[in-house]
């Protein structure tokens, strides 16, 4: 099971850059989250390894919670440390 946060517990988050963006760039044009990394779904799970440490917890999130909650899903199967935001960029205001 994931755990989840919703995006106004974001604010609490001092180091942004633990706040993984996963929609694809032309998505990032509805708006996004400064500080946070815009890595896209697909790049990061081929190789995780390349982006994100196991010993941190990261914030993953996406335009709705749905993409962002299969990655947590599979990151966490592979040892990492992640969160999911539900609701994603959609809830953001």
């Amino acid at each position: 099971m994931i755990d989840n946060i919703e995006i106004n517990q974001l604010e609490l988050i001092e180091d942004k850059s633990c706040i993984i963006d996963i929609r694809e760039p032309y998505e990032l044009n509805s708006g996004y989250i400064n500080g946070a990394k815009n890595i896209p779904m697909g790049i990061l799970l081929m190789d995780p390894d390349n982006y994100i440490v196991k010993n941190l917890t990261y914030y993953i999130i996406c335009a709705s919670g749905g993409r962002s909650g299969r990655t947590c899903m599979m990151l966490q199967n592979k040892g990492f440390n992640v969160v999911n935001v539900a609701g994603g960029m959609c809830s953001y205001r």
